[in-house]
């Protein structure tokens, strides 16, 4: 969103990793997304993963280092999605920047309305599997989500507002 957003500037930079777009982006990412993803895969594994397998089951190890591997995942998906948007602004092709961006958000879209059951849905992976799992909407992760999301947009829209308001670098 924010190499979209400021696409302008993020075309201009000399540095793809040393530039404030970037480096914004990863910093949104390690102050709000990270933790958050933290928080939600301690206290709630089960749902964390989906109920598409019994974290119960595993080693506190092996758990431990799954959820490490996850949020590099988030991290690594960022720096990926960021530096390929910025690669195809540079080259005049932010169109193509926009439909991969759109692809993402549409394939996350699809793969929400078929795990949607499993979305909406928290507790124990026995409480899933037993139909006895609390609706989302009606547990504090659900006001959690709420919450976080509201404050994560708010944030992204200023950071992008302030980017496009500063004056330009030369």
């Amino acid at each position: 969103m924010i190499a979209l957003a400021c696409s302008a500037r993020v075309k201009e930079e000399e540095s793809a990793f040393f530039n404030p777009y970037f480096l914004g982006a990863v910093l949104f990412e390690v102050c709000f997304f990270l933790p958050f993803g933290v928080y939600l895969y301690y206290f709630y594994p089960d749902w964390s993963w989906m109920y598409f397998f019994d974290p119960g089951r595993l080693q506190p190890r092996t758990l431990k280092l799954l959820g490490l591997v996850a949020m590099a995942c988030y991290l690594g998906s960022l720096i990926f999605g960021f530096q390929m948007a910025q690669f195809l602004i540079r080259r005049g092709q932010g169109k193509a920047a926009g439909w991969m961006a759109l692809t993402a958000l549409g394939g996350l879209g699809i793969f929400s309305l078929i795990t949607i059951d499993r979305l909406f849905h928290i507790g124990s992976y026995a409480d899933y599997q037993a139909g006895l799992s609390t609706l989302l909407l009606r547990h504090r992760v659900g006001y959690l989500n709420t919450l976080v999301g509201i404050i994560m947009a708010g944030a992204l829209f200023f950071m992008i507002r302030t980017f496009r308001a500063a004056p330009e670098r030369h």
